[in-house]
Order: structure tokens, then sequence, then C-alpha cells
């Protein structure tokens, strides 16, 4: 249309974007290892270092610190129902 203009703003940033393209390839496979291994292989030094750090770091956030997780002996009947 001349003399209008859209303005269009993205949904999810490249980063989202990237990481739901992915899912969708590894989705599509029996074995979601195999691709990301494959993947793994490309990287630099470097991008394995800074991807060990972030998973490093993943890890601890996601588990409680250890003074606030029940003794072994709890844990074990609680899982079993």
């Amino acid at each position: 249309l001349e003399g209008r203009a859209y303005r269009y703003t993205p949904l999810r940033d490249r980063a989202e974007h990237s990481a739901r393209l992915i899912e969708a390839v590894l989705a599509d496979t029996v074995d979601r290892a195999a691709p990301l291994l494959r993947f793994m292989e490309r990287l630099t030094p470097e991008e394995v270092s800074r991807l060990r750090a972030m998973l490093n770091e993943s890890e601890s956030l996601s588990q409680p610190p250890p003074s606030h997780r029940p003794p072994r002996g709890l844990r074990n009947k609680e899982s079993r129902g």
C-alpha cells in the first residue's frame, strides 16, 4: 500500500526460534542423541567450553541446595508413593 507503513514485531527472538527448529528436528528422529552429537562435533573448543559451563550452571540451578534436600532414606520412601 502506497503511503502507508506497517510495523511488524517478532513474537519470538532469534534464539527462541532456533530452539524451536531444533526441537522439531529432534522430534522427528528416533535417536535424539545422534544429531546432537553431530552438532557438537562442529563446535569450536570455545563453544564447547561455553556450552559445558551453561549446562553445569543449569544443573546447579535445578537442584535445591544440599541443606534443603531430605535425607536419602526419606527421599526413597517419598518417591515410592
